[in-house]
């Protein structure tokens, strides 16, 4: 039982060194490259390929990396040209006659959504009827 005893503390510090080293990885970013560095053996010429100047076999080139969260950048929303909002597209209805629904801008909605500052008023088999308050829109599905 003793033996079990340790086997279990050597594993729990095991997982909480490897916790704490992979949380240091985490804080501790190289200043340029995103990678590891590590001194070559003396006497070892050394050739530098930075992230830049490597491709891919076929040729292609590397992109950024996906996971750097510091230069990720993010497009402004685009407002309406004269303050209205863009036509909406219905591509497709899912009927079924107690709870229909539609898919409006590659979204699923129901009666009572909100499409932009539309409102799903009704689903039927072949159109969807938006509203404003003011005015209806009538989408309809080829």
């Amino acid at each position: 039982m003793e033996a079990h005893k340790k086997k279990i503390w050597l594993m729990a510090g095991l997982s909480l060194l490897a916790v704490v080293v992979w949380v240091r990885g985490l804080t501790s970013r190289p200043s340029s490259g995103g990678g590891v560095s590590l001194p070559a053996p003396s006497g070892v010429p050394v050739e530098e390929k930075t992230q830049e100047s490597a491709s891919f076999p076929e040729g292609g080139e590397w992109g950024g990396n996906p996971f750097d969260l510091e230069r990720r950048t993010v497009a402004p929303p685009v407002s309406p040209v004269g303050g209205e909002e863009p036509s909406h597209v219905a591509s497709g209805i899912l009927w079924d006659p107690k709870s229909p629904s539609a898919i409006v801008d590659n979204r699923v909605v129901s009666a009572g959504d909100s499409v932009g500052r539309w409102q799903v008023v009704e689903i039927q088999k072949d159109k969807v009827v938006l509203s404003d308050g003011v005015s209806t829109q009538t989408l309809s599905v080829d």
